[in-house]
C-alpha cells in the first residue's frame, strides 16, 4: 500500500473513530433520564403533564421554595392545567366543525368511532399507569 493509500485509511479511521466516539458520548450525556427507564419502563415521561410531582420536587428544590410557596404553586400549576384542558377543548371542538364541512357523513362518522377508540386507548393507558405511577413505583423498589 502507498503512503496516498494509508493516508487516506488513517484520515477515514480517525472520522469513524470520532463519529463513534461523538455518538456514545451523545447517548451516554444527552439520553433522558427518568425513573420509567430506570424502573424499567418503556419510555420516559413526556413532560410535566407525566410527572408533576417530580416538576415540583425539582423546582423546590432549585428554587429553595418555603412551604407556603409550594402549596401556591401547586395551586398555579392545577389551575393553569385546567385552563389548558378548557382551551383544548375549545380548539378540539373548533377543529371537529371544521372537519364536518369538508368530510362526507359517512367519513365523519367513522372519523368519531376513530376518535372515540383512541380516547378509550388513551383511558386505559392512564389507569395502567397513572402519572407519577412510575416515579412513586421506581421509588418503592429502591
Amino acid at each position: 500500500m502507498n503512503n496516498r493509500s494509508r493516508a487516506v485509511v488513517w484520515v477515514l479511521a480517525v472520522f469513524l473513530i470520532g463519529a463513534l466516539t461523538g455518538g456514545g458520548m451523545v447517548y451516554l450525556f444527552m439520553a433522558p433520564r427518568s425513573t420509567a427507564f430506570d424502573s424499567g419502563g418503556t419510555r420516559p415521561p413526556r413532560g410535566p403533564r407525566d410527572n408533576p410531582e417530580r416538576m415540583m420536587d425539582q423546582l423546590s428544590s432549585l428554587l429553595t421554595l418555603s412551604e407556603e410557596q409550594e402549596i401556591q404553586m401547586r395551586q398555579i400549576f392545577d389551575e393553569s392545567r385546567k385552563d389548558y384542558r378548557k382551551a383544548f377543548g375549545e380548539v378540539r371542538d373548533k377543529t371537529h366543525r371544521k372537519f364536518e364541512k369538508v368530510l362526507s357523513a359517512e367519513q365523519m362518522t367513522k372519523f368519531d368511532d376513530f376518535m372515540r377508540e383512541r380516547e378509550k386507548e388513551r383511558e386505559r393507558r392512564r389507569q395502567e399507569n397513572p402519572p407519577g405511577a412510575q416515579r412513586r413505583n421506581g421509588s418503592q423498589n429502591q
